[in-house]
């Protein structure tokens, strides 16, 4: 009887050092386990830190459209038009597709002001020189940032002509409507973009059109923001 007890004794020892084993296992998978989670996320955030960048107070996520690198933006605007975030405020997201750190277009007067949500804004385009790879893309972006931001936006030209020969196209230049803002979009010896009162020429050179539209439309953010957090 002795001996039968001392191995069952035995035997219980074995299941013990068996099963401490096999816990020590378990334990040990749980711990790698919890570091490759904590190092995924680590990693996560690490790489998601080298997609964004900012730029003059905007925060830009650079991500990629197919193999086309593009670059994110999204802000809160009131009814007012500013760039700001409220109790019931519009989503808007801009994308961009050159890094606007490489913008070099130059801006020339002072800040862009949009005006009330009641009067309309002249998009004044001189097709002239302007039959390029990006114009339709150019075109398109700059419209639908008038359009999503609330403003009612009106296609026209700045050459007469055209506009007498061509039904529902407005003529409008700097001079034609002082009280509204127009947009002219014309071929240019340089690149840029100047302000007069409420017009704001952009000058297209070598079909820089993709660069000038986004230049205007990321520096009226700006200016947006900074009047914003002036006033408050």
């Amino acid at each position: 009887m002795k001996k039968e007890i001392t191995k069952t004794e035995k035997t219980k020892k074995s299941k013990k050092k068996k099963l401490s084993k096999l816990d020590k296992q378990f334990y040990k998978l749980l711990i790698a386990m919890a570091a490759a989670i904590v190092v995924f996320f680590i990693s996560y955030y690490f790489f998601q830190s080298l997609r964004t960048f900012e730029y003059q107070g905007l925060t830009f996520t650079k991500d990629k459209f197919g193999e086309i690198p593009i670059y994110r933006y999204y802000y809160y605007f009131s009814t007012t038009g500013s760039a700001v975030k409220e109790d019931n405020p519009q989503r808007f997201d801009i994308i961009l597709r050159v890094d606007p750190r490489e913008n070099n277009v130059t801006f020339e007067g002072d800040e862009i002001i949009f005006p009330s949500r009641g009067k309309f804004i002249y998009l004044s385009v001189n097709n002239t020189g302007l039959q390029c790879t990006y114009s339709n893309v150019a075109l398109f972006n700059i419209a639908q940032f008038l359009t999503g931001n609330g403003y009612t936006v009106k296609p026209a030209t700045p050459d007469k002509n055209e506009s007498e020969n061509t039904q529902n196209l407005r003529y409008a230049t700097c001079e034609t409507h002082p009280d509204n803002m127009v947009l002219l979009i014309r071929e240019g010896a340089e690149t840029k973009i100047v302000k007069q009162n409420n017009c704001y020429t952009i000058s297209v050179a070598n079909c820089e059109i993709l660069p000038a539209v986004e230049k205007f439309m990321v520096q009226s953010i700006i200016d947006g923001k900074n009047r914003y957090e002036i006033s408050n």
